[in-house]
């Protein structure tokens, strides 16, 4: 830190450390502030120096030649949890001095065991939680739940903005302000100030600074754990609740929903991981949703992307479900009974036969609150949806994936639109016209969607994408771009479209060919 402090600045200076970005602003006008903001992290040659010193205090901040292989990796393995930040760096440091000749097995047991050597008083890892303590117990009470809530996913785990914003919308954690103010701006402004304090990592921003996916340290991860037991319980293997009756939020890892057979029936939310059985939690899923009275998040995604299939009918399931995904479709009775689910937000569907499309299109017109569809076709079968009068208004993210027997209409009438994905649609007519009049279209991923040989973006069209992502177009040839159209765009992704010679003078610079 003090070879980054200004030496231009002559007289006194005032060092001030915090984990809060904007103390700096509480300064009167008159000081000059240089702030150096360390929330990146030491580069990994940095924090292995650290290490070395804290672990190895006479090797000068170097590995040690007696230093076995074995040891090497597992000390490798439990630096790479401090993810570069100087305390925790150091409180391990301090705790493996002396010990670093452990047996592997030692090892093993230290890297799983490190959360309770957190709460252990006494502990050189104590000192970590001691220092994250005051910066939960200083959040306002509207933001502890909504930082509670990364406890929801596993180790690593990052989330898009507008994924996380929509989950603490539909937890109600977002305390409503002025009328003419959206829930989602105050969720964004609850995530900034999350970031500022330094108990939220950003992974990937937008040109304009804006958060596009984050998730938290691991450290912090692990002190959130230690606060979660009222507010979420992770079902992992070997685990045996002590009272079902209090769980609400229910998240599954790998091995975990067994023991979980007989939770209690007010669960409002389920997340299977990516690691979770899946005829594990089908067998949990078809005893358990129609009693599930207070459920409303039914989100299951895995390694492969596969659904889960749970009931013939979910007629019997809660008004109040919010979010279904993704579930295997059975037969035309299973979509029928989608119908009750009123309060919809999000449905994911897989295994659609062409058969099933005019049900699910009347199923979709009593969805009024439908904000994202997401609808796969099953092997040798298309989707055939162009049979929706009056589809959800609302609706602001659209995937659709598998041959279309045609491009549904109705897609022109969807004004929220902002986010469109097909894939393998095969499509031989235009296949923008339906598109390029939609007001506020930000983004549209094409996966083998059209199979002609020009794509020609008309004159004032697409006023406000700004990403367009092209894939395995295999007979495309040209793009043509007219005056005035993708006024916005920012980034254009070209992939294996193998005939396609050059891309339009006017967005070359902002190409990228994978």
């Amino acid at each position: 830190m003090v070879k980054n402090l200004p030496t231009r600045i002559g007289g006194s200076k005032i060092v001030i450390t915090s984990r809060n970005s904007a103390v700096t602003s509480l300064l009167p006008g008159r000081y000059a502030v240089h702030r150096l903001d360390l929330s990146g992290g030491l580069s990994f040659k940095e924090a292995e120096n650290l290490f070395c010193k804290k672990v190895f205090p006479e090797s000068n901040g170097n590995w040690p030649l007696h230093i076995s292989l074995d040891t090497h990796n597992w000390t490798q393995k439990v630096l790479s949890k401090c993810e570069g930040m100087p305390l925790p760096i150091s409180a391990v440091g301090n705790f493996l001095h002396g010990r670093s000749d452990l047996s592997p097995l030692h090892w093993h047991k230290l890297d799983i065991n490190i959360a309770s050597e957190l709460c252990t008083k006494g502990s050189d890892l104590s000192i970590i939680r001691s220092n994250l303590e005051p910066s939960y117990r200083g959040l306002p009470s509207h933001l502890r739940n909504c930082f509670l809530y990364f406890s929801m996913f596993p180790e690593g785990y990052e989330i898009s903005r507008e994924r996380l914003k929509r989950l603490w919308i539909a937890e109600n954690f977002i305390i409503a302000g002025k009328p003419q103010v959206t829930e989602e701006w105050h969720a964004e402004n609850y995530l900034n100030e999350l970031v500022e304090r330094n108990l939220v990592r950003v992974c990937n921003a937008n040109g304009d600074h804006r958060v596009r996916s984050c998730r938290v340290l691991e450290y912090v991860r692990l002190i959130n754990s230690l606060r979660r037991k009222e507010f979420l319980t992770i079902s992992e293997p070997d685990y045996t609740p002590a009272d079902n009756r209090s769980i609400q939020r229910l998240s599954a890892y790998e091995g975990g929903i067994d023991s979980l057979k007989d939770f209690n029936d007010g669960v409002r939310s389920f997340l299977g991981s990516r690691e979770a059985s899946i005829p594990e939690i089908e067998m949990v899923l078809k005893s358990k949703i129609k009693s599930l009275s207070k459920l409303r998040h039914l989100l299951v995604n895995t390694s492969n992307g596969e659904g889960v299939k749970i009931l013939e009918d979910v007629g019997g399931s809660p008004g109040t479900l919010h979010k279904l995904s993704l579930i295997k479709v059975s037969n035309t009775d299973f979509i029928k009974s989608l119908g009750k689910l009123r309060r919809l937000r999000k449905l994911g569907l897989e295994d659609l036969q062409t058969t099933d499309g005019k049900e699910l299109c009347s199923v979709l017109e009593q969805m009024k609150g439908l904000l994202t569809l997401n609808v796969r076709a099953k092997d040798k079968e298309c989707l055939d949806l162009d049979h929706c009068a009056s589809p959800p208004r609302f609706l602001r993210h659209l995937c659709l994936r598998g041959p279309l027997a045609g491009i549904p209409s109705w897609i022109s009438k969807l004004s929220s639109l902002e986010k469109v994905g097909f894939y393998w649609s095969n499509l031989s007519s235009n296949p923008l016209q339906i598109l390029h009049d939609l007001p506020y279209l930000l983004e549209l991923k094409m996966v083998q969607y059209y199979q002609g040989e020009k794509l020609v973006f008309e004159a004032g069209k697409f006023k406000k994408l700004t990403t367009l992502i092209l894939k395995e177009f295999d007979q495309l040839k040209s793009m043509e771009a007219e005056d005035g159209a993708l006024p916005e765009l920012r980034e254009l992704k070209v992939s294996r479209c193998p005939n396609l010679k050059s891309v339009p003078k006017e967005i070359r610079s902002l190409t990228t060919f994978c």
